[in-house]
């Protein structure tokens, strides 16, 4: 971390100021150290830990000054500490206020800018701590009442509940930062039947599908507390709960089912709308997204995707990279075009087009491997620790197939999705695995076997929505892979 910030301050001739957040502590020693870079001026603190601060404005002395970055809700906290700099986002709206505060502060006046802090502030604070992002949201939103063009917050920020902008209305006309109310016509058919978010919609689905607040997040690339916030914004604009908890378990209720059930109709229009344009892929310009896995990606495709890249200059041709539970996933819900998954899948909203087979080979440490030869038994490979992919991808469900026929069980002591992890676990010695042929080059370090007896193969297929009018594109691209990649 010292190496980071003192090439940040190296780069640039201009004063430094390092930010302190509940997410990013600096330690007594770091700061001891940060303290000696001539640049570095200023720590700015939005932890909020007085007691941590006090031992830190120690540890620095006088080598840079240490700032309030809590703004005016601790700035008489933070001054009685011998603080002189204060950071405000009120001051966008309400300068009077923050400039009031800071003359008594600099006068030390202590309980008279904490009787400001109180009247004028204290109820800005809890509105915006009372939804994750509202920090944000709540400034924006005021200055926008106020006559101060600051538009709305980007995603993933949540807006105001109007609930709570009709709140914050108050609270700016109580401390006289709003001068006049504007009143703006209601609309009583928008009340009736409040319009719902595309993105909310689509969060509401994959929470659904995941039973998972945290697993939705990573795959809407949001935190866990957006789409929480998104979730209860549908609730409320619905009027019922869609979600309850049963011990530490996420279950949908009544209501989420029954919309659940109408969004997939739902889905299916938007699907027809897109595909109705354009006539032809000659025409297509729009993004096209094909799903594989690492492995298929990296040994299959690197040439096929150069040529169709050339083919088709007008389009992007992106690449979602997961396993195949995740591509039939994403594909049923139409959010990617064109999949290559492994057999056997259960996806009859889907349609299927055999590619090729691939033989799945015991990958082994060169050490480990010489006492076998050129292939090993079932009792003998039952014996050997072994690191193979999660229980749930289809080809795992391949191989735990294949053992349970011979009536024994693996010793599974890792599991990963990643092949070429894999292989590096495999000649670090770690264990043996059984991977795709395709993905085996020659090791010194490791060395492939056969299974005696028992030929194993994985088959990947081309996936595709089962759709009346396909786009044309998916069309043109399918087939291309399937004569390039079955040949």
């Amino acid at each position: 971390m010292f190496a980071y910030y003192k090439a940040a301050a190296s780069a640039t001739n201009l004063g430094v100021i390092l930010f302190q957040t509940p997410e990013c502590n600096f330690s007594l020693p770091l700061l001891r150290r940060l303290a000696e870079i001539p640049n570095i001026v200023a720590l700015k603190d939005e932890h909020g830990d007085m007691k941590q601060f006090v031992r830190q404005k120690a540890a620095v002395g006088d080598h840079f000054e240490m700032l309030c970055g809590v703004g005016e809700i601790l700035a008489p906290s933070y001054s009685a500490l011998g603080v002189k700099g204060v950071t405000s986002d009120l001051v966008n709206f309400m300068p009077q206020t923050s400039l009031a505060i800071m003359a008594c502060l600099q006068k030390g006046l202590l309980e008279e800018a904490s009787r400001i802090v109180v009247r004028d502030t204290l109820a800005i604070f809890e509105l915006r701590v009372k939804h994750p992002g509202y920090s944000t949201s709540v400034i924006k939103e005021a200055m926008n009442l106020c006559g101060i063009p600051a538009g709305p917050v980007r995603p993933p920020l949540p807006p105001l509940f109007a609930s709570d902008v009709e709140d914050l209305r108050k609270i700016l006309r109580s401390c006289g930062a709003l001068k006049t109310i504007k009143k703006e016509p209601i609309d009583a058919d928008a009340v009736k039947y409040p319009a719902m978010e595309l993105r909310h919609l689509e969060t509401f689905r994959i929470v659904m599908a995941t039973q998972s607040m945290t697993e939705a997040a990573k795959r809407v690339y949001l935190s866990p507390a957006a789409v929480s916030l998104q979730i209860k914004h549908l609730s409320d604009e619905l009027g019922a709960d869609l979600f309850t908890r049963v011990g530490n378990k996420l279950v949908p209720t009544a209501a989420a089912k029954r919309m659940h059930q109408h969004l997939g109709g739902l889905m299916d229009i938007l699907h027809t709308i897109r595909e109705d344009f354009p006539p032809g892929a000659e025409f297509d310009v729009r993004p096209f997204v094909l799903g594989t896995g690492p492995t298929t990606l990296i040994y299959q495709l690197r040439r096929p995707l150069s040529h169709l890249r050339k083919q088709f200059p007008r389009n992007e041709i992106r690449v979602h990279v997961a396993p195949t539970q995740d591509i039939i996933y994403e594909l049923e819900w139409k959010q990617i075009d064109l999949g290559i998954v492994s057999l056997p899948v259960d996806a009859p909203r889907l349609q299927l087009t055999p590619l090729f087979k691939e033989e799945m080979l015991v990958f082994m440490h060169a050490r480990t491997a010489t006492k076998y030869g050129k292939s090993i038994t079932m009792k003998d490979l039952a014996t050997i620790p072994m690191i193979l992919y999660p229980a749930e991808s289809s080809t795992r469900v391949l191989i735990d197939g294949m053992v349970r026929k011979h009536g024994i069980s693996l010793r599974v002591t890792m599991e990963a999705d990643d092949t070429e992890g894999i292989k590096k676990l495999v000649e670090a010695g770690f264990g043996a695995s059984i991977l795709p042929e395709k993905a085996l080059h020659s090791s010194a370090l490791a060395k492939t076997l056969r299974i005696e007896g028992e030929r194993l193969y994985r088959e990947l297929a081309l996936a595709t929505p089962s759709n009346a009018h396909p786009r044309q594109l998916t069309t043109a691209i399918s087939a291309y892979l399937k004569k390039h990649l079955s040949a």
